[in-house]
């Protein structure tokens, strides 16, 4: 370099991470990202889910056993949502997939408009799927994702300034294997690196994520772990309940709809079927419904408890077929459909079901309850009905309101890593 040569530095802008997602722009557009918030920057390993989630194998039935609710990053219950089963059902970050990470974001987004969100892990690679609490990374991410709306999820977190939906630092396919890991570890099973052929005698097939268990056999182990080891204080739960019962709870806007609702039913405005609880059962792994049940919030009258009757086979296989999902899937069909059931559940088809709900009073305008995280029992729903051209007779995803977040919300307390109030059902 000449001697003379004079170097005048120049200012470097900071680059924008942008998502080109159609749903980042509807939150730029809603105006809800804080960007005055310092947390907005690198979060790295603070993108992990902190909130009083209560994920759960909704449809897995090991025999019953019941699951404890979340209690921080150590002492949580570990099993993953339906969406993220679902996962492994379409190919784990295929095309499919990221469009469903996609649907499940924006029903999230939609139902907490209120909330601010964070994206201080937009543009970020994967944090990987180790499940130590302290923040050192064990294990890369495989594939090396980048973190973006169709790659990771939103999350609730409760701050001190109110609640906030982040991003999260680790892609779903390194969430799922997180949450296997600790849900393995919380039901006694021994997770080691050297676990790489089945236990049980006479089996030499791989281990799934170093269980010590085969797809095969690895319900019969989770299950003989889990029940040596589970046992709910129930004195102390309804001693916490009943506390936490004692103090005025809070609700988000969007619950607003439903407390007035109620109060117009009680007085015999509107009728009962304008505000109602619904539930589904369905297949992980395809997403086809194979039950649900509506009543009446205020009455607790039942409008429909149906099983699907399908016009082709009952479909429980996945795209990508795994032991493991294949046998949820066919444990959660044989309880669905077992002829032991009550039998005054109905056996509709689609034409009969789509009958049934104008008959009882469901229109566009009815608000509905789940006991979920999001809006998918609906989506599910009405998913099954424009199968055979039915459309018009369900409410919007708005009107649904998930009860699971507002429960969190209410029934968490105490510092980091407290024993929360169990939500499984």
């Amino acid at each position: 370099m000449e001697s003379d040569f004079e170097f005048i530095p120049q200012q470097v802008e900071l680059l924008s991470v942008q998502s080109v997602t159609p749903l980042y722009l509807l939150i730029l557009q809603h105006n809800s990202i804080d960007r005055t918030d310092k947390d907005q920057g690198y979060e790295f390993l603070d993108g992990i889910p902190k909130d009083n989630k209560d994920l759960h194998f909704k449809d897995a039935h090991i025999d019953n056993a019941s699951n404890a609710s979340e209690n921080g990053e150590e002492e949580q219950d570990e099993s993953p949502e339906e969406e993220e089963l679902c996962a492994i059902g379409s190919g784990i970050l295929s095309e499919e997939h990221r469009l469903r990470i996609l649907e499940h974001n924006t029903a999230r987004w939609d139902s907490h408009r209120h909330c601010k969100v964070s994206f201080g892990n937009l543009g970020l690679t994967c944090i990987g799927p180790s499940s130590e609490s302290s923040h050192v990374i064990f294990e890369r991410c495989p594939k090396n994702v980048t973190i973006d709306l169709d790659t990771a999820r939103l999350f609730l977190e409760k701050q001190p300034k109110g609640i906030k939906l982040v991003l999260e630092g680790r892609c779903v396919a390194c969430h799922f294997h997180c949450q296997m890991t600790r849900y393995f570890r919380k039901s006694g099973l021994e997770i080691k690196a050297e676990n790489t052929i089945c236990k049980v005698k006479g089996c030499d097939h791989l281990s799934f994520l170093g269980s010590g268990g085969c797809p095969q056999h690895l319900p019969r182990l989770i299950t003989a772990a889990y029940r040596s080891k589970a046992t709910i204080d129930h004195c102390l739960v309804r001693e916490k309940f009943d506390s936490i019962a004692r103090k005025r709870w809070s609700f988000p806007p969007n619950y607003n709809t439903v407390l007035c609702r109620m109060s117009d039913i009680l007085q015999g405005k509107p009728p009962g079927s304008d505000l109602v609880i619904l539930d589904d059962e369905f297949s992980l792994a395809s997403r086809q419904l194979w039950e649900f049940a509506i009543i009446e919030r205020v009455s607790g009258k039942v409008l429909i408890n149906t099983t699907i009757k399908h016009q082709e086979r009952i479909d429980c296989n996945s795209l990508v077929q795994h032991p493991l999902i294949t046998w949820m899937n066919q444990s959660s069909m044989s309880a669905v459909y077992s002829r032991s059931r009550i039998p005054g559940i109905s056996y509709m088809n689609v034409h009969e079901v789509a009958l049934k709900l104008q008959q009882v009073g469901i229109t566009p305008d009815t608000v509905i309850l789940v006991y979920h995280v999001s809006t998918m029992d609906l989506s599910l729903l009405r998913e099954f009905l424009e199968s055979a051209g039915y459309t018009g007779i369900l409410p919007p995803n708005k009107n649904c309101i998930p009860l699971i977040p507002l429960l969190r919300m209410n029934l968490s307390e105490g510092p980091p890593r407290r024993k929360s109030f169990p939500l499984g059902l």
